[in-house]
């Protein structure tokens, strides 16, 4: 029989390898399958706890994350954090990776609480372990100010992310990093009200998205960029990013949140333009999703139904003045 640690040397690189091309090529479910034949394959040879076993919970509840599916997220997240401290590896860079992805659900949940205990948690671990010159470090800082940010705490946000983004320039061959850092500070920087300054950071992380093989961190770049052009007006522009982020979020996560969302931002350009009937079709679209996804009396439901309503009563002649994209 196999140790964890023989697994873990022969085969758990390469099934993330295979996990990451899987995904990258629009076959998440094939991806979610294989992972949890391997956990499957661990539980028959006994190897739980074990660190192989944290780490493919890891990676499946992420999967399950990026889909927006949260209760089996959160189940596999806890398991991976229960194995780790199992095997004597609470204090470790291990355990506040998995902390911090489990943070990152908690937020997307709505859950900003406890999001942000768990993020600090993962930071104070890293820091006591002198790891603070480090990619998990420096990512549990960018999560973290997305916490901040939805807080309204901005210049906690921005100074974390302005660390962060200096960290990772210094770092090689880390455009991946850079362009995440880039696209979150931009996030900030409008939301401080400056906009020159957040149109730059985002027209260079979409740069280097473009040279990049793909990525899935794309469509949040270009709902960015499309968010800026509407506050500026140019519509039609705005229209082809979110369109385009659309497109990527359904290849590589399917109709998970952020594709209930791209659909909205969609119908609400499309009101601006006054293109009613198409609006009404992509903001049913969003709803559905979000019915799908979250529950009946969620806020996301609640306002999708409301925005809906809205829309109908436009396209009737009823009310006037959309709001913008959100």
């Amino acid at each position: 029989m196999r140790s964890a640690h023989q697994l873990k040397n022969m085969r758990i690189e390469e099934i993330f390898q295979e996990t990451d091309r899987l995904v990258l090529t629009g076959n998440a479910t094939e991806a979610e399958q294989l992972l949890l034949q391997e956990i499957a394959n661990l539980e028959q040879q006994g190897l739980i706890p074990s660190l192989a076993f944290a780490q493919l919970s890891n990676e499946l509840a992420g999967l399950y994350r990026s889909n927006s599916r949260y209760s089996e997220a959160q189940r596999y997240f806890l398991a991976a954090l229960c194995a780790l401290e199992a095997c004597g590896r609470k204090e470790s860079a291990d355990y506040a990776s998995a902390e911090m992805n489990y943070a990152g659900a908690l937020r997307q949940m709505g859950d900003l609480r406890q999001a942000k205990e768990r993020f600090l948690s993962a930071k104070g671990r890293m820091e006591r372990l002198s790891l603070t010159n480090s990619y998990v470090y420096h990512s549990i800082l960018n999560n973290l100010a997305l916490v901040y940010q939805q807080q309204g705490c901005l210049q906690e946000a921005n100074q974390l992310l302005t660390h962060s983004l200096e960290w990772n320039r210094s770092q090689p061959n880390n455009n991946h990093e850079i362009a995440t850092a880039l696209n979150n500070l931009a996030l900030i920087r409008q939301k401080m009200g400056d906009i020159p300054g957040a149109r730059t950071l985002i027209e260079e992380a979409l740069q280097m998205y473009d040279r990049m093989p793909p990525n899935v961190h794309h469509a949040a770049a270009l709902e960015m960029r499309a968010a800026l052009l509407v506050d500026q007006r140019y519509y039609e522009q705005a229209l082809s990013d979110f369109c385009r982020a659309r497109e990527k979020t359904l290849f590589f996560f399917g109709k998970n949140a952020e594709y209930a969302i791209a659909c909205q931002n969609i119908a609400l350009v499309l009101c601006r333009l006054k293109r009613w009937k198409e609006a009404i079709r992509y903001q049913e679209e969003s709803l559905t999703v979000r019915r799908q996804i979250t529950s009946a009396d969620h806020p996301a439901t609640v306002r999708a139904e409301q925005l809906l309503l809205r829309m109908q009563q436009e396209q009737e002649g009823k009310k006037h003045g959309m709001s913008g994209a959100q």
